[in-house]
């Protein structure tokens, strides 16, 4: 194991366990330590704390397939269908109880020297129902095998059923060193599975290979994946597949560590979970957020309109912080390790003044279904009577019913309804944030995002009066236009569908130190023109949405 190099500054935070029975505390004990502290203590200290590796807790998440059949068909599955090529008893006869629990059938089908193949079905084509064809394309896995994220980010349980899968698909168990391997000719798809091993804590090894097949001449490149720890646990079903209990005396989960000095440079962390502790990568705030912060903080602020934020991907906390920051214009990293100039101190305190009374109220209910969503939505309507209502985002929401007959498109397209029929039971406009698919980033070009990106529902598109996208060139290292003018800081909000008005491009400036859009020329960060709600601008529409009608307007 090579490690991994990473940079941080001086506050970054080590979380260290002791490794030997010596000195005061014992083997075992966790410590939580800044480099700076660490660089300043003894080489015997340094050698008796080391790295440590641990499983990290998901939530529960509601996933439209049982994750053992996802790992399964992710290993033995074809790319293009449901179907699975697997002899193994035990996987064929969960096939069976699985069918049967859908009221599906079971079908095989064994061509002549070949492996049998299964596919779970209503028997018949073109009869309505629970398709797993249907399932699979609206995960994005169909000829584009991965992990979705949904299933990444699981319980515990639901991964190591979606592990177990995997394995009896594709893994192999080492009989002589107790542990699993997966080869794989997609490293992408590897590397997920080694993901997905991390989180549960386990010893995983990842290795490129070349393999060949002498008879034919065939060569080809593989990645290999070794899994050790406590594997046992792993619900394996195939009989020969099950792994011992971990009996080595040498703890996989402990590592040692080497800090070095780097260089003097700006580094970005941020914690989780409130304990300081810091992951690798900087959380930087999605466009489409800083977007509607940025729509809701002004209609709050500027105008006095109460505006409530159902925000299912980050906490209250964090929205709370970024929109400090935009207030404040200090830059987010400085907020947190609190390495400001005694100016920033007073814009700080003047923007906390400022927003402490602004009319935002931030629900962060994870995984909140569309029912809970409009009673919360009408109990502020009716406390603090709301004019906007925001969602971040679409995708995150359930629809609160028995899903388990129906396919997720079919889900968020009843979202979408419902939130359409929200918007006019409260006489208030309805901002959803959607994700878009991964057409997106393999499309050549530009990578300009269009309406047929939209993910999940089609009905998304069709109940809305605009869709907007938010794009950025520079993110897809695009720094200059057709022209020669520099793009840097320049984003593009894309009016692509206007059910009452004109379809257009309006340029805006993004700054990214305090994810804030503003108005191109204006250097006062885009505040709007006075009294915009009591008199409307031409390019401004501040009536509640139309998706309030009823009437069927053609798009």
């Amino acid at each position: 194991n090579t490690g991994k190099d990473y940079r941080v500054n001086e506050s970054h935070i080590l979380s260290l366990k002791k490794s030997r029975q010596e000195s005061a505390g014992d083997r075992g004990d966790i410590l939580d330590i800044s480099v700076r502290d660490y660089l300043s203590s003894s080489t015997k200290f340094q050698s008796n704390y080391k790295g440590y590796k641990v499983a990290v807790d998901f939530p529960e998440q509601e996933v439209p397939l049982p994750p053992y059949f996802l790992g399964l068909w992710l290993g033995d599955g074809s790319s293009y269908e449901s179907k699975i090529i697997n002899q193994d008893e035990e996987v064929v006869s969960y096939l069976e109880k699985y069918a049967e629990k859908l009221g599906l059938k079971r079908a095989c089908y064994q061509g002549k020297g070949k492996c049998p193949e299964y596919r779970i079905s209503n028997g018949k084509k073109g009869r309505w129902g629970f398709s797993l064809q249907a399932e699979l394309r609206s995960l994005d896995v169909l000829e584009n095998k991965h992990i979705p994220q949904s299933y990444l980010i699981s319980s515990k349980e639901q991964r190591l059923q979606l592990l177990a899968g995997l394995i009896d698909s594709d893994g192999h168990y080492l009989e002589q060193s107790n542990g699993y391997e997966i080869t794989q000719k997609d490293e992408a798809l590897t590397r997920q599975i080694k993901f997905l091993c991390d989180s549960l804590g386990y010893r995983a090894s990842f290795k490129a290979k070349q393999a060949t097949i002498a008879a034919i001449g065939y060569e080809s490149t593989v990645y290999r994946l070794r899994i050790y720890g406590n594997i046992d646990e792993i619900p394996v079903r195939v009989q020969r597949k099950p792994a011992r209990e971990w009996r080595s005396p040498v703890n996989w989960q402990v590592t040692g560590i080497l800090v070095q000095y780097d260089k003097v440079d700006d580094y970005y962390g941020f914690e989780i979970d409130g304990n300081r502790r810091f992951l690798l990568e900087d959380m930087t705030v999605t466009h489409n957020t800083a977007m509607t912060l940025s729509l809701a903080k002004n209609a709050a602020s500027e105008f006095g309109k109460p505006v409530a934020i159902f925000s299912l991907e980050m906490s209250a906390l964090q929205l709370a912080q970024r929109v400090i920051s935009m207030e404040a214009e200090i830059s987010g990293m400085k907020m947190r390790n609190g390495q400001l100039e005694e100016y920033e101190w007073q814009q700080l305190n003047a923007a906390l003044e400022r927003i402490s009374e602004v009319p935002m109220y931030i629900d962060d209910t994870p995984g909140i279904n569309i029912f809970e969503l409009r009673a919360k939505a009408r109990r502020l309507k009716m406390q603090h009577n709301i004019d906007l209502i925001i969602i971040d985002y679409l995708q995150l929401m359930s629809g609160g019913g028995d899903n388990q007959r129906g396919n997720r498109e079919q889900e968020v397209s009843a979202i979408s309804r419902a939130l359409k029929g929200l918007a006019k039971e409260l006489n208030v406009p309805v901002i959803a944030l959607s994700q878009l698919s991964r057409a997106v980033e393999v499309r050549g070009g530009t990578k300009r995002p269009q309406l047929s990106d939209l993910r999940e529902s089609g009905s998304i598109e069709q109940d809305a009066d605009i869709v907007a996208f938010i794009y950025r060139p520079e993110y897809y290292d695009i720094l200059e236009d057709e022209e020669g003018q520099s793009l840097k800081g320049i984003a593009e909000v894309i009016i692509a569908k206007h059910r009452h008005g004109a379809l257009k491009t309006i340029k805006l400036r993004f700054t990214d130190e305090f994810a804030r859009f503003s108005d191109l020329d204006d250097p006062d960060f885009g505040a709007l023109p006075e009294n915009t709600f009591e008199n409307p601008q031409s390019n401004i529409i501040t009536r509640p949405s139309k998706m309030n009608d009823d009437e069927d307007i053609p798009f």
